[in-house]
């Protein structure tokens, strides 16, 4: 959960580490910024973005995907999820 006016925020302890290899450690917060600069300016409930590993090495992998709602308002609060999808490549 974060308060996009005071930035701050509150979620457990697997979220942070859920992307690492995906997102570049300093870029974790901007990403979540852009998102809810996204929520914010768009008529969609939902916004979600895909990560590839950083490092491609086999042919079965898995993307991380963040998924952003907006659960309040006035101040807006969004609840960030953190998931893993499972990808596959055709050969």
């Amino acid at each position: 959960m974060c308060c996009q006016r005071t930035k701050d925020c509150y979620g457990n302890r697997h979220f942070i580490p859920m992307t690492r290899g995906y997102i570049e450690e300093d870029k974790v917060l901007g990403v979540i910024d852009e998102m809810f600069a996204q929520l914010l300016n768009t008529d969609d409930d939902i916004v979600q973005r895909d990560f590839p590993p950083l490092l491609f090495d086999d042919m079965y992998h898995q993307h991380l995907l963040l998924s952003a709602s907006i659960c309040e308002n006035s101040p807006p609060v969004a609840m960030f999820v953190a998931s893993m999808k499972w990808i596959s490549a055709v050969v």
